[in-house]
């Protein structure tokens, strides 16, 4: 037989000290801040806890992701064309491989600018200029001629050899 339990209020003191002991303050990670504070503490001309290239390496990496996705239209495009004419798998590898560099080398330019070997604004900057580069470029080339461009070359070229390994299993 099932009973309802109610009440109005419920006061239980529970010693905290042992979890305080394991709660740290914010911050202590590049990871943990936000947008406004890596820019504050990147800049800011007093001492700050984390080295400030790695304050300026996360800014800026952050920076790059966010503006790369208004240019990513600009890519999608050309490889939307591309697939009408040699199927979509060419297609979607150019875009994943650029992707995945794009993304993989601005993990590596982190890790470069952390072990101090080089500033945060080249290693960031390098990549997220070629991608971007790479973006804008092939969008353009695709307005002048959308039946020839850089993508659409390259994706032919590995859609004839997708045939080609496809015929060799067979």
């Amino acid at each position: 037989h099932a009973q309802l339990l109610t009440f109005a209020f419920l006061s239980v003191r529970i010693p905290l000290v042992p979890a305080a002991k394991l709660l740290r303050a914010r911050g202590g990670q590049e990871t943990e801040l936000t947008l406004a504070e890596l820019a504050d503490q990147g800049y800011r001309q007093t001492e700050t806890m984390l080295p400030r290239q790695v304050l300026l390496g996360e800014l800026y990496a952050r920076l790059a992701k966010a503006l790369a996705l208004p240019l990513m239209p600009l890519l999608a495009v050309p490889l939307a064309l591309s697939a009408k004419r040699s199927g979509s798998t060419p297609a979607i590898i150019v875009a994943a491989v650029l992707l995945f560099a794009f993304q993989t080398s601005l993990i590596f330019a982190q890790g470069k600018v952390y072990a101090g070997s080089v500033s945060a604004a080249v290693g960031e900057g390098i990549p997220s200029a070629l991608f971007f580069a790479a973006c804008i470029a092939t969008f353009l080339t695709s307005r002048r001629r959308p039946g020839d461009n850089i993508v659409n070359k390259l994706t032919e070229q590995m859609a004839v050899g997708l045939e080609t390994l496809r015929g060799v299993k067979r």
